[in-house]
This record gives C-alpha cells, structure tokens and sequence, in this order.
C-alpha cells in the first residue's frame, strides 16, 4: 500500500517540480530539496510505523532496545515483515 502512496507522490511530486520550474517562482535548487524531501518522506515514515508496530507486539518485560534489522515485502492487498530486536542487558543475563 506505502509503494502505492509514493507513486502517486511521485507523480505529484514531479509535476510540482515541472510547474515552479516553469514559472521560475523558485530556484531549481530549492525545488529540487523540495522534491527529494517529498520522495523521501513516505519512506521514513514507512520504517518508523513498522519500528512502533512490531515494537507493541514485544511485550515489555523482554526490554528490547532498538531495531537491528526490518525488513516488509507487500502486494496491493497483503504483505508479510519481520523486525530483529537487540535485547537489553538485563534480559540478556537472564536467559
């Protein structure tokens, strides 16, 4: 669904891009940051909802620390992810 949004944000994006470039209301350089912060936000925004997600599943007497690896693989209905967790010390000493 994310790979969805940015699609169209990337196509929102771009013809922003074209259309101030255009009208020459804005430098390149300042449309360009524009451009790269549109196309990069949906995809930080993505890591930290699946970071909060699989988080809340963990419940907190494990204390985990923070996410070592997340990885998601979606389609247009469904999808499957998964996120490694380091454990904190005192858990770690316990097992």
């Amino acid at each position: 669904m994310i790979y969805l949004i940015s699609t169209f944000v990337v196509i929102i994006a771009f013809s922003l891009f074209v259309s101030l470039c255009v009208r020459r209301r804005l430098s390149v350089k300042r449309v360009g940051i524009l451009l790269v912060a549109t196309l990069v936000s949906p995809f930080v925004i993505n890591e930290a909802y699946q970071y909060h997600w699989y988080a809340k599943a963990i419940p907190a007497e494990i204390g985990i620390t923070y996410a070592v690896s997340s990885d998601d693989e979606t389609g247009f209905r469904e999808g499957c992810g998964t996120t490694v967790f380091k454990l904190s010390d005192g858990i770690v000493d316990f097992f």
